[in-house]
């Protein structure tokens, strides 16, 4: 650990690494000079130049790989497509891209394929009502997917509650602090002591 400390405290001081604080931690980025430094050792740009992380995206972004790397863990995720794979793979297809489209694409051990949606932030019910019908008619296009898991906090769930009334079947809303339990089709998550977990409560 001191090792690593007195590497970005010299790569700091020669400009090579800039820092900015986010959600308390902090994170290290390539300056201009460090990512020409980077790309002159490797002889190649192999790494790409961000510059500044964009913070309207990057909580959301932390959460999704942190789900990944949970549920692939745990063999519970698998085939995982991410959001650009999906696109191309809806392309293909000749389907709108202009409308909502899932963060990511995963299979479970039961062979059910899931549209996952990360949602840290509360949307207008219209948008919402949108976003379920949209997916709706996504799950009856070429067996994209067919199953919605939703992750949030419980105030932006509050808010799919009533839009998915009718497809408890299909669709599944979890506590962003509950991310555990499987995705079943046809079948409530449930969790340890034999309590439920369903969408329609």
């Amino acid at each position: 650990m001191r090792y690593a400390e007195e590497r970005l405290r010299l790569l700091m001081e020669a400009g090579h690494l800039k820092s900015v604080r986010f959600l308390g931690n902090w994170i290290f980025l390539l300056s201009e000079s460090g990512y020409a430094l980077s790309c002159a050792i490797n002889q190649s740009p192999a790494l790409r130049h961000v510059g500044d992380v964009d913070f309207r995206n990057f909580r959301h972004q932390l959460e999704l790989g942190r789900f990944r790397a949970l549920r692939e863990k745990e063999g519970k995720a698998l085939n995982w497509k991410t959001e650009n794979e999906i696109k191309r793979e809806i392309s293909r297809s000749g389907i709108d891209l202009r409308d909502f489209v899932p963060d990511a694409i995963y299979e479970t051990p039961k062979k059910v394929r899931v549209a996952l949606e990360i949602e840290l932030t509360r949307k207008s019910r219209d948008r919402v009502r949108a976003r379920v019908q949209r997916y709706e008619s996504l799950m009856g296009t070429n067996g994209l997917f067919n199953g919605v898991l939703v992750v949030g906090p419980e105030d932006v769930l509050e808010a799919y509650r009533s839009e998915v009334r009718g497809f408890e079947e299909r669709w599944r809303l979890q506590n962003i602090k509950e991310v555990d339990g499987e995705f079943t089709s046809g079948l409530p998550v449930t969790r340890k002591k034999g309590l439920e977990k369903n969408v329609s409560r």
